[in-house]
């Protein structure tokens, strides 16, 4: 999401990434599986994992529908608890002004 990894980069080793986020290497290899199941990134027998030409574009799009998901459950409780619409509008209208801001800086 961050633009880090883009079409064609090639992914860590499950070796080289499970000592970098000290982790067991087997649960490196499930994310991996998983992300290639999703058609984030392909793997090439011998080469290692690639980001796939779609795959940044597929997982942005993933986050940022889990994000309003999570976002719609919010609003929902905000409610629920009172929260007025305006103060809710006030508070996105300033973190997106605080966001273009730090665009600027």
């Amino acid at each position: 999401m961050t633009g880090v990894l883009t079409r064609g980069d090639k992914m860590p080793s499950v070796r080289n990434l499970s000592i970098e986020l000290n982790v067991n290497p087997n649960t490196v290899q499930r994310a991996y599986t998983e992300l290639e199941r999703s058609d984030v990134i392909v793997t090439a027998p011998g080469r290692g994992a690639f980001v796939s030409d779609t795959g940044a574009s597929r997982l942005k799009e993933r986050k940022r529908m889990q994000f309003l998901a999570d976002l719609k459950t919010l609003l929902s409780g905000l409610q629920l608890s009172g929260v007025e619409k305006e103060e809710i509008m006030a508070i996105v209208e300033a973190a997106y002004a605080a966001r273009g801001e730090e665009k600027h800086d």
